[in-house]
């Protein structure tokens, strides 16, 4: 004896009421961590560049201050970091001899942290710049 397919399964298969939602249901995860991934990677790349404008005035005044001590040259850079709290920032300045040229290299670190840590896999990431002054 052969079955024949009900009247209701041959309106399932061919319905396709429901279809967007479904489609949605797929789509949308993937769109949100785009969207985050979006987001984090600008941030990083604002604190990236924050923490370079502030390392290149620490520079300048090395530059034009040049018997200023490393502290006040950390302290200039602390000072030009707008927007963040400094105690989260490592700032090192430490003077080095290149060929009779006396440096200034001033590098600044700090441990990026997603604003959704477990929403995207990447953790604590260090983000770090430098600067080299010659003093003239």
């Amino acid at each position: 004896m052969i079955m024949r397919m009900p009247g209701f399964v041959k309106r399932i298969r061919i319905d396709e009421k429901g279809a967007a939602a479904l489609e949605m249901a797929l789509v949308f995860p993937v769109f949100i961590l785009f969207i985050f991934g979006i987001i984090e990677f600008s941030r990083a790349y604002w604190v990236l560049h924050t923490m370079e404008l502030a390392i290149e005035e620490a520079a300048r005044y090395a530059i034009v201050n040049t018997s200023a001590y490393d502290s006040e040259i950390v302290t200039k850079a602390k000072d030009n970091l707008y927007g963040f709290d400094s105690s989260q920032f490592t700032v090192t300045s430490v003077s080095q001899n290149i060929n009779g040229v006396t440096y200034k290299v001033i590098t600044a670190s700090y441990p990026f942290n997603s604003v959704v840590p477990n929403l995207l896999p990447f953790g604590l990431i260090p983000l770090t710049r430098s600067v080299s002054a010659p003093l003239l």
